[in-house]
């Protein structure tokens, strides 16, 4: 049976002996109907929420959050929890004191129109709805507005292009003329070297290092299979030579140290990992891209091609 409380509808059944008393989160009196006989059919297949996703569902989105972020905390990474927090922000805003069980789908749809009316990229909003998807999903009320939400068409995905054997020696040429570039360049060559992740080398410790074995063992990885031992060959190994004198000029060569550690205002600390070397790559990709200009407009006007 269903009954009004307030505004809303509310479903009231007792399946297999337990009783369900549940909000349907609608007005509508056809709406809710509808929707408790789709609880009911869930709840018959084995998708009862528990009494826990009950109350969890009834949460306001200011609240659910930090309930969501503590009961996942065990069971993702430190990165796949930081990523889900910066993703809930903007949601948290925009639902306020909406409880879970109270989100349709016109919501979400209003949302992702507001997201991209504020020029936020196809690729966040979706990533955002993926993770309003999880909270739902837990608190057991998804599955109502499951079949409504879009999401955005993916956008044909650019491929990269290699570089040439020429261009790859110009760029690391360029990298080594200047010692803030020394770490942007020791990067490039171990990820050419060794098919390191940028998250790997971030997290390479000195004692993961074995210079005179000549191999790396990566211990932080995307994925467990991504855990393994790489050899080093005369590239990576001058890299890492180059690196472990730079760590010994700021004392930062213990076994637990990290081989890229975090540098804020010249000032290094290696009990924690680098973040990002995106503004000394692409300083060193401008200045690459202007001295290729510089030798093409030279080696033309030798030739008399401009003539």
């Amino acid at each position: 049976m269903i009954y009004k409380r307030g505004k809303y509808y509310h479903m009231d059944v007792t399946i297999h002996g337990v009783r369900y008393r549940e909000a349907l989160g609608t007005t509508d009196r056809r709406e809710a109907l509808g929707l408790e006989k789709k609880r009911v059919g869930e709840i018959q297949v084995g998708k009862g929420a528990s009494k826990s996703g009950r109350e969890f569902a009834r949460k306001p989105f200011t609240e659910a959050p930090k309930l969501f972020h503590e009961e996942r905390k065990p069971h993702i990474s430190e990165r796949t929890s930081q990523f889900e927090k910066e993703r809930l922000k903007p949601l948290e805003k925009h639902f306020g004191e909406t409880p879970l069980l109270r989100i349709k789908a016109e919501h979400v749809a209003r949302y992702q129109r507001e997201r991209l009316a504020a020029d936020l990229s196809r690729k966040t909003i979706n990533m955002e709805i993926g993770v309003l998807r999880l909270m739902m999903k837990r608190a057991k009320c998804w599955s109502m507005v499951a079949d409504d939400v879009k999401l955005f068409p993916k956008c044909s995905r650019v491929v990269g292009r290699v570089l040439t054997a020429q261009q790859k020696a110009h760029l690391f040429k360029i990298a080594g003329s200047r010692p803030e570039w020394l770490v942007a360049q020791c990067a490039a060559v171990l990820a050419v070297s060794t098919t390191c992740r940028s998250i790997e080398l971030k997290h390479l410790r000195w004692r993961d290092v074995d210079l005179f074995g000549q191999t790396i063992s990566v211990k932080r990885s995307k994925t467990e299979a991504g855990h393994r031992t790489i050899p080093l060959n005369g590239d990576a190994r001058a890299a890492l030579t180059r690196l472990l004198e730079r760590a010994h000029a700021n004392t930062a060569y213990a076994s637990e140290h990290f081989v890229f550690p975090a540098c804020e205002n010249e000032r290094v600390d290696a009990t924690r990992p680098q973040k990002s070397w995106r503004t000394a790559w692409r300083s060193l990709l401008r200045e690459a891209a202007r001295q290729a200009g510089k030798e093409a407009a030279k080696g033309a006007l030798e030739s008399g091609s401009w003539a």
